[in-house]
């Protein structure tokens, strides 16, 4: 049996659908009774930040996908503490004595900040410069403690797009189809993308195979391109001039409130912070461990994401 915490989310709702899709039992921790599950999940109500709430959750020999976070930097310190570090502590707690045969956390390539050597790889000190950041690296290290307890593989996704991904890009799209989209900064900075289907791919490879067992992966997409040139490719298939006014991001971030207001762009001051960093990973450690590598080229993922966008728009 699969257990998926976070599985309503967005990533969590296409690893639930691949898992289901491969013939596989999938049960799905969720807070409340009555969540929409695809058809053949299994529902386990409960929440990692109660532990007593986790009991009867994961039997023996179960694989344990734990997706479930808070992601939002207006929150609080103490909320990310809770969810994210205590929340984990809690699931492998929850494992322990269980047999479970692999405990796969999703952390994030947050932990590591802005490198100051790029391209960054499994080896680079972390420096998180965000609350998300910071409780992930600081979860990563609750994993690790328990090593000898629970066997596990920590799956570090870039900037996951595709279906169900919002934020951020949907509010790119329509400000760049409006015109009104500048490029933040040089526009120079490297995005290190991944299509939702290779990261769900990379959680489901790295459950099945020994050489996994006790590592860490960075994984993004096979090409990581600049904003520029992320861009164009997006106005090409919506068919509009690229951008050529820039800003820079402070003044990006100022206006935003009123940039909110007047189009209603939807965008947060980490979104521009995010499109902004000069960020590339080497993932050749993940295809020479288990053989994974990313299928999406970001070409082919920038049409389906414009194609998702048009559908939205034509839905009353």
């Amino acid at each position: 049996m699969n257990i998926v915490t976070g599985g309503t989310g967005r990533l969590g709702g296409h690893l639930v659908r691949a898992l289901l899709a491969g013939g596989e039992g999938v049960k799905v921790l969720v807070r409340e009774p009555g969540a929409e599950l695809p058809k053949g999940a299994t529902p386990h109500i409960g929440d990692i930040t109660k532990p007593e709430t986790l009991e009867n959750l994961i039997g023996k020999r179960d694989t344990v996908f734990h997706l479930a976070a808070a992601i939002d930097e207006s929150l609080g310190e103490e909320i990310f503490h809770r969810v994210n570090v205590l929340g984990a502590e809690n699931m492998l707690a929850a494992c322990r004595g269980k047999g479970v045969q692999r405990f796969v956390f999703v952390s994030s390539i947050s932990v590591f900040g802005n490198p100051d050597s790029l391209p960054a790889d499994e080896t680079t000190i972390k420096n998180p410069i965000t609350k998300y950041g910071r409780s992930k690296m600081l979860a990563e290290e609750v994993v690790i403690r328990r090593r000898k307890e629970v066997p596990f593989t920590i799956i570090r996704p870039g900037m996951i797009y595709g279906s169900g991904f919002d934020e951020g890009y949907i509010p790119a799209l329509k400000a760049l189809e409006k015109g009104k989209m500048p490029i933040i900064g040089s526009g120079e900075n490297r995005i290190p993308l991944i299509h939702v289907s290779d990261a769900v791919r990379a959680l489901v490879i790295s459950a099945e195979k020994d050489e996994a067992e006790r590592q860490d992966f960075v994984v993004a997409g096979p090409d990581q391109l600049t904003q520029k040139e992320l861009f164009s490719l997006a106005c090409k298939e919506l068919g509009v001039p690229e951008p050529k006014r820039s800003i820079p991001l402070g003044i990006a971030q100022a206006a935003l409130p009123f940039v909110n207001a007047l189009y209603g762009s939807g965008f947060s001051r980490e979104n521009l912070a995010q499109l902004s960093r000069d960020r590339a990973f080497d993932c050749s450690k993940i295809k020479k461990a288990i053989g994974f590598a990313p299928k999406v080229p970001i070409a082919q993922g920038i049409k389906e994401m414009v194609a998702y966008y048009k559908s939205m728009k034509a839905v009353p």
